[in-house]
């Protein structure tokens, strides 16, 4: 009997672009803004910030992880939790990555530290990790 898929939760799936139009002056713009290691896209409620980012990486076809942050995020053993599901479904190959349990978040600033020096090393240059909704 073949393995069970486990199902996508929707705080980690990017959202649809359907029959967005296409922003070549815009996916110019973050074109050469991935050169750098940070991209803030930012604008008031529904000037399209999700849409453009969506649809810029179905259009370019680029590897990511899109992480929905919202009150529960507030709880940072949940956000590495999540993020460590993100991770393991786009890369099974890695194995579990480390777990954010009570003794190591005591002190979670090296926590994450650690996790995102991982997290990183394993993803490569070319992973686009999406923080999307953050306030």
């Amino acid at each position: 009997m073949a393995a069970r898929k486990r199902p996508v939760l929707a705080k980690l799936s990017r959202p649809r672009s359907h029959d967005a139009l296409p922003r070549e002056r815009l996916f110019a713009i973050l074109d050469g803004a991935r050169q750098r290691t940070v991209v803030w896209v930012s604008g008031p409620p529904g000037a399209g910030k999700t849409t453009l980012v969506a649809s810029y990486l179905e259009a370019r076809k680029l590897h990511s992880i899109w992480y929905q942050l919202d009150a529960s995020d507030g709880d940072i053993g949940a956000f590495f939790h999540y993020l460590s599901l993100a991770a393991e479904a786009l890369k099974p190959k890695w194995g579990a990555m480390p777990v954010p349990y009570a003794e190591v978040m005591a002190d979670s600033i090296a926590f994450g530290r650690g996790f995102f020096r991982e997290f990183f090393s394993l993803a490569g240059k070319n992973l686009v990790l999406v923080l999307d909704n953050y306030q």
